[in-house]
Order: structure tokens, then sequence, then C-alpha cells
């Protein structure tokens, strides 16, 4: 199955699925797997499919290809950008998508007694600048991923994302991104408690 969205440059739901021997369906020919043997409801709008076509034909096989290799290697530079700072750590540096998803580091004298406490003060440290990333209208759209929420390849603890969509992404506006990053850590780190029993007392 192919998606079109993201990368495809199409809104939702913008899907195909292909098979390599269409023989196969034959077989089986219930409504669920055969969806000719019914008729379409047309209650649901052909937006999707048509996005899908026009990009098809208007990018072609060269455009994508220039495109999504424009956006891996952003991607990629911004992996080793946000790595060389020691201020972040990126959890996804194998990832062949264009999502980058990187944690802050912790500063140097903090410690846990266990891994739970941890876990309390790293998710509410990341919390942190989702929020003030909102208040400050979040200039780079970037976006968070709960924890242990990536299936196979789950990270215990919650995580920034920044995800590289679109065409006019560069390596400036990666360097431009980073140094932000950096500025809005050093406010975070100036003011958040690191207290692990402050938000046990929260919690209660």
């Amino acid at each position: 199955g192919v998606d079109f969205h993201k990368v495809g440059f199409c809104p939702y739901i913008s899907s195909v699925f292909m098979i390599k021997d269409r023989t196969a369906l034959a077989h089986n020919k219930n409504a669920y797997n055969c969806p000719f043997l019914y008729s379409m409801e047309n209650s649901r709008s052909a937006d999707g499919p048509n996005s899908a076509y026009i990009a098809l034909n208007v990018l072609g096989v060269e455009g994508f290809q220039i495109l999504i290799g424009h956006l891996t290697e952003v991607a990629v530079h911004l992996r080793e950008e946000i790595e060389s700072t020691n201020n972040f750590e990126v959890i996804n540096k194998a990832g062949l998508g264009t999502a980058v998803m990187f944690i802050p580091i912790l500063p140097k004298h903090i410690s846990f007694t266990n891994s739970k406490e941890e876990t309390i003060v790293r998710n509410s440290y990341t919390m942190t600048f989702i929020e003030k990333l909102t208040n400050l209208g979040n200039p780079f759209y970037i976006d968070k991923i709960p924890s242990d929420s990536t299936g196979g390849n789950s990270f215990p603890y919650t995580s920034l994302k920044a995800y590289i969509i679109s065409p006019h992404s560069s390596k400036e506006s990666n360097t431009e991104f980073v140094s932000f990053m950096i500025k809005i850590k050093k406010e975070i780190d100036q003011n958040f408690n690191f207290n692990v029993q402050f938000y046990h007392t929260e919690d209660a």
C-alpha cells in the first residue's frame, strides 16, 4: 500500500493498494477483499484519489525523486546539526523517513534513583519545550511524540518531532531552527524544576 499524504503532497485520505499478481485477488471474492462486487456508495469525497492522481501527473517520477531526495538530505543534515549541539539527542538516527525525533539533554548534575523518576522528569521537561513553543506561536511547527508510542521502535520518553515536509526546507533553515532551540533550552534550564519530589507533590 502507498499513502500519498505527507510526502505525497496530498491530503488525507489518499492511498493506493498494489499487488504484483492481480489474479491473487480472484481467489477470495468476499465483499471485504473484492470491492468490485458491490457498488460505490458515493458518500465520501473523491478529493484524496483526485489529488494523488494530479500529484503523480504533475510531478512525475523525476519530480518525486527530486523532492523526496531533497527532503531526505535536509532531514539527515538536521539530525547531524541537532546531535552536534550536545544540547539535544536524536532518537531516530537510523530513520529512513524525513521525521527527526529528538529529546533535550538533561543538565549533567541531574541524577535519579530509578527509571520511573527519570521518566517523570524527562517527560515533564520535554513538555515544557512544547508549552514554550506553543506560547511563541510554534514558528517551526514542532510536534511531540508521546512516550512508548512508536510501535516496534518505541521510546520510553516523550520526544520532540521536526517533520521535514516543505520543499522550501533547507540547510540554512535547519541552522536557524537549531540556534532557536538552543536559545529556548537555555531559558528553560534556568527555570525548570528538576526535583522529582516536586512532580510527586503535583500528582498527589
